[in-house]
């Protein structure tokens, strides 16, 4: 199976080196098994990390899946309006990481090392979790949102579309998280955060629109 990563950045990377792990498992030889995908004007070479790269113009969305190796969770949301007919892959997660039986993973999502998701929580399409997050029981989080690294969310939180939340953030039950949030570096959420709000600080507090929302 040709796995197909679109983007040539750093979580390209991540995801290539998850999938790697995954492919340590077995016996492929993961080189001839992964092909990045970038926009023609980023097409300088056809070698990347020794994998194949194409153009997405050469990419056959109708009949090929593909994984948004994108971290900003708004631009993955353009991309996909951009290009409707791309089809996701399967999601990739790292075999470190604990999911619970009771949770649904969507499509195209990358999960880092050392994540833990709990029982009933629901994860849309196309999302981001960063290594040592933990995810606790009846949490549900919508398409297109990036988690990063080392964030705690508490029970029965919902986390709306377009929302990224930033390293060693801490979420109270119950919190909702609006659509095309951002909450910074290590903020404590103890209340709702509206829609396109920029919050931070212990207990996070409202700072500023962010301006480049799509909602």
């Amino acid at each position: 199976m040709t796995h197909y990563i679109y983007g040539a950045g750093g979580l390209s990377l991540e995801a290539f080196s998850i999938l790697s792990s995954i492919a340590t498992l077995g016996t492929k030889n993961l080189y001839d098994d992964v092909i990045f995908v970038v926009d023609e004007e980023f097409l300088d070479c056809n070698k990347y990390y020794n994998c194949e790269i194409i153009s997405i113009n050469k990419f056959n969305q109708k009949a090929q899946t593909i994984l948004l190796a994108i971290g900003d969770p708004v631009v993955r949301i353009r991309l996909l309006e951009k290009l409707p007919n791309l089809k996701l892959s399967q999601s990739i997660i790292h075999p470190s990481s604990v999911i619970s039986p009771f949770a649904k993973i969507g499509l195209g999502c990358i999960i880092f090392p050392s994540v833990v998701i709990g029982p009933g929580v629901v994860i849309g399409n196309n999302c981001v979790i960063y290594s040592n997050t933990s995810i606790n029981h009846n949490v549900n989080i919508d398409e297109c949102v990036t988690i990063s690294s080392n964030v705690s969310i508490n029970g029965n939180c919902q986390i709306q579309k377009g929302a990224f939340i930033g390293s060693n953030a801490c979420l109270k039950q119950h919190v909702i998280i609006g659509k095309n949030c951002i909450v910074g570096m290590g903020s404590v959420v103890i209340s709702n955060v509206d829609s396109e709000h920029v919050v931070a600080g212990n207990p996070a507090i409202f700072k500023k629109i962010r301006t480049n929302t799509l909602f």
